[in-house]
C-alpha cells in the first residue's frame, strides 16, 4: 500500500484534490479502492488507464484475446510491439498500466471471463467493469 502522506502522493495528486467535494479525504478512499475491469479493449482499456493515472489502489483484470493490428485504431492501451507477442490483452494492459503508474497494484487473472466465475472475479472488490463484446476472442468484432 502506498503511503498516503508523504509529499510524492500529495503532489501526483495535487490538481484532483482541488476538485471540489473531493480534497485529500477522496483522494485516500482512492488509493484504497479495488477495482476490477472484464476486458482490457476499446472500453475497458481507456477505463483501466484512467483509474490507473487518477490513483486508484489496485486493478484486477481479465482479457484473454490477444492484440490485434485491426483493433489498435481504438484500443489506445497497446501499440504495434503486442501484436503476434502470444500474450493476452490482460497481461500487455498490466505491463502498460504499472508503467504508468507504480503505486498501483495491477493484477492479472489469466483466461477467458464466464458469467460462472463473476462471484470470484469480484472477491475483494469494490466495483468492477464490464467492458468486454460478446463476441469469441479473436473475432474481428472482439473488443
Amino acid at each position: 500500500m502506498k503511503d498516503v502522506t508523504s509529499s510524492e502522493f500529495l503532489a501526483r495528486y495535487e490538481r484532483q484534490m482541488l476538485l471540489s467535494g473531493w480534497g485529500e479525504a477522496g483522494q485516500r478512499r482512492l488509493a484504497k479502492s479495488r477495482v476490477g475491469v472484464v476486458g482490457c479493449g476499446g472500453l475497458g482499456g481507456v477505463a483501466a488507464t484512467h483509474l490507473v493515472r487518477a490513483g486508484v489502489g489496485f486493478v484486477r483484470l481479465i482479457d484473454a484475446d490477444q492484440v490485434s493490428l485491426h483493433n489498435l485504431h481504438r484500443q489506445v492501451l497497446y501499440a504495434e510491439k503486442g501484436t503476434g507477442s502470444g500474450q493476452s490483452k490482460a497481461e500487455i494492459a498490466a505491463a502498460r498500466l504499472a508503467a504508468m503508474n507504480s503505486e498501483v497494484n495491477v493484477e492479472v487473472v489469466p483466461g477467458l471471463f464466464q458469467e460462472a466465475m463473476g462471484d470470484a472475479f469480484a472477491e475483494g472488490l469494490d466495483s468492477s467493469l464490464m467492458a468486454r463484446t460478446t463476441s469469441p476472442p479473436g473475432s474481428p468484432s472482439t473488443g
